[in-house]
């Protein structure tokens, strides 16, 4: 029988970045944003009949979220559990004290046993009993913290690279381990909160930098004993084996956290297994759009009217914007922000218009030998790079200039 489920990850409730508190509900706008697009995933899931639900770590935004926040997720994922559906959750590095030995901001479910809710705060792992579908294996693997992974005197020495080395060589290890132990007769799904080093960071085409974080290779998840790797940690929505199986999948933040995701597409994954064959799709949520307008307004008579017919093109409908507009460092023309702001009413938030300067840069001198004729030294001078584009129109009124002092020359000599 198919066995289905939610992929997602990096919900981060707590996020208020842009914009205000909505009067009506005391809720910043932001969060609400953040709890419609969660919401959108729960709905989805209960909707589908989903047998469980992953949410692969850092479902605060901090390790000390507000009874609020607290308050809001309780009562989006208690929909997940009156249908039966089980939850599973892996401690993320937000949801991670930074003091040695206090809880994490999800450890409270454990104390509160309530059925079908899941915490993995080490690599372990959860077999579940589905009803009338059998057993499938769950190999949990939180965010990789020194204090849970190293005894201390094994680390008091070390240096921070030294450190995560040692954290990346028990990762490996704890990984190979959690494989070892798998049941090959139950199919099994590697469910973790983790950097990969292939994965491209939000907002770039960066790769992770090694060194900051303790990094995994994808070979190490790829392994045939898995149908599928569920990750989280990087916003970016990407499948890190997409040649081949299992898919190694980053579902993505379910909301813009700031302006580096502005391009991309916020969701969830919804898959389904059958035997060996899985099949899985990502799933949009609401996220609020993020719109950068540039605007160069260097040389223009009314750079307020530029800005202004530049925001037209957008639609800027409850979006959250920010304007840059580019000038020269001396620049001195005002610009009028209240008609800008008018523009931008339509927005549900104007985080800045921001002035963006650019200084001129010299225009290195050209060897001009002196045998030369005028327009034979003023071809020469035009061979830059830099003046290639107006070239013809100076050559064009150079050569206008030389006739007309030549005229006048000519007059000159004439004159008695």
């Amino acid at each position: 029988m198919t066995i289905k489920f939610i992929h997602t990850g990096d919900i981060h409730f707590g996020v208020e970045n842009y914009g205000k508190v909505d009067p009506d509900t005391g809720l910043h706008w932001r969060f609400k944003d953040f709890i419609s697009s969660f919401e959108k995933a729960v709905n989805y899931g209960i909707k589908e009949g989903v047998d469980f639900f992953l949410i692969c770590g850092d479902i605060y935004h901090t390790p000390n979220p507000t009874p609020t926040h607290q308050r809001e997720f309780v009562r989006l994922i208690m929909k997940l559990v009156e249908e039966k559906i089980h939850i599973i959750m892996t401690v993320g590095n937000h949801d991670n004290p930074v003091a040695f030995g206090k809880a994490t901001s999800i450890d409270i479910f454990n104390e509160l046993n309530i059925p079908y809710i899941h915490i993995i705060s080490r690599p372990e792992i959860l077999t579940l009993e589905l009803e009338d579908k059998g057993k499938i294996q769950i190999a949990g693997f939180p965010w990789p913290t020194r204090s849970r992974l190293i005894d201390k005197e094994d680390y008091g020495e070390l240096k921070s690279e030294e450190i995560n080395e040692k954290l990346q060589l028990i990762c490996h290890e704890a990984i190979r381990d959690l494989i070892n132990k798998l049941s090959p007769e139950i199919p099994s799904i590697f469910a973790g909160h983790l950097a990969i080093a292939e994965a491209h960071y939000s907002g770039s085409e960066r790769t992770t930098l090694l060194g900051r974080d303790p990094v995994i290779m994808t070979s190490t998840l790829s392994r045939k004993e898995f149908s599928y790797v569920a990750l989280g940690h990087i916003h970016k929505h990407q499948n890190l084996n997409s040649a081949s199986s299992p898919p190694v999948i980053y579902p993505g933040s379910i909301e813009r956290i700031d302006f580096n995701e502005e391009q991309e597409d916020k969701g969830f994954i919804f898959a389904e297994l059958n035997g060996k064959d899985l099949i899985y799709r990502f799933v949009k949520t609401p996220s609020r759009p993020m719109i950068t307008i540039d605007v160069d307004v260097r040389e223009r008579l009314d750079p307020t009217w530029e800005i202004i017919e530049e925001i037209e093109k957008y639609n800027i409908q409850n979006a959250i914007v920010r304007v840059i507009y580019l000038t020269t460092a001396n620049w001195q023309e005002p610009i009028r922000l209240s008609d800008i702001r008018e523009a931008l009413s339509p927005a549900f938030c104007i985080y800045g218009i921001i002035r963006k300067t650019e200084e001129r840069k010299d225009i290195e001198r050209a060897f001009i030998p002196e045998n030369l004729t005028f327009m034979e030294a003023l071809n020469k001078y035009l061979e830059q790079e830099q003046l290639q584009k107006q070239s013809e129109d100076i050559k064009h009124y150079a050569q206008l200039l030389e006739r007309e002092l030549w005229q006048k020359y000519d007059t000159r000599k004439t004159e008695p």
